[in-house]
């Protein structure tokens, strides 16, 4: 398994942050070899097209919500297809519809949203959605499974009010897991 964290990460999150820094801190994962996850978030209605661009050059995944990704292709021009000039794989999440993967060799992956016991706040969602499927991808996990993990993680998150209120443990993640998809998490 590849390393987590110190001298060869296995993979750098670029997550919302300022502007600059995130273009820079992509930038700095392209020169180490490093994979990226690149989500802008809700920055992309911040940035210009051409720094949109340049950031999310070389990433490994382009990770935005159904909106985002809609003002992403607008300002870079890069629609369809063309994204796949940047980033070998985009993330779409889609809130109660789930999430879909868009590969470069055209096939979508279309990921259900886990069972919510209860709505409270979706605020954190595409976070803690971006938490798990970077687990995943991490861990060699398929796509689907990545995917998966997002939407279970997202679940736990809209069922609290706050971003950070939520918690779990490996059990219980898997347990429900389990419940949502009729299937385990790969060992």
């Amino acid at each position: 398994m590849a390393s987590l964290a110190g001298e060869r990460p296995a993979l750098v999150i670029v997550a919302p942050d300022d502007p600059e820094a995130m273009r820079r801190h992509c930038r700095e994962a392209r020169q180490s070899n490093i994979p990226l996850l690149y989500d802008p978030s809700f920055q992309v209605t911040n940035m210009p097209g051409d720094h949109l661009i340049e950031a999310a050059r070389g990433a490994q995944v382009l990770m935005l919500n159904d909106y985002e990704h809609g003002t992403f292709e607008r300002k870079t021009g890069k629609e369809g297809a063309a994204i796949f000039d940047l980033v070998d794989m985009v993330v779409v999440t889609l809130g109660a519809e789930g999430s879909k993967i868009l590969l470069r060799d055209g096939d979508e992956i279309h990921v259900p949203a886990a069972k919510v016991s209860d709505v409270v706040d979706p605020t954190g969602a595409g976070d803690a959605y971006r938490g798990g499927f970077a687990a995943g991808l991490v861990a060699g996990f398929d796509l689907e499974v990545c995917g998966r993990m997002g939407s279970v993680a997202a679940a736990y998150a809209v069922e609290h009010h706050g971003t950070q209120e939520h918690a779990y443990d490996k059990a219980g993640f898997a347990a429900r897991y389990l419940d949502a998809f009729g299937t385990a998490i790969p060992s």
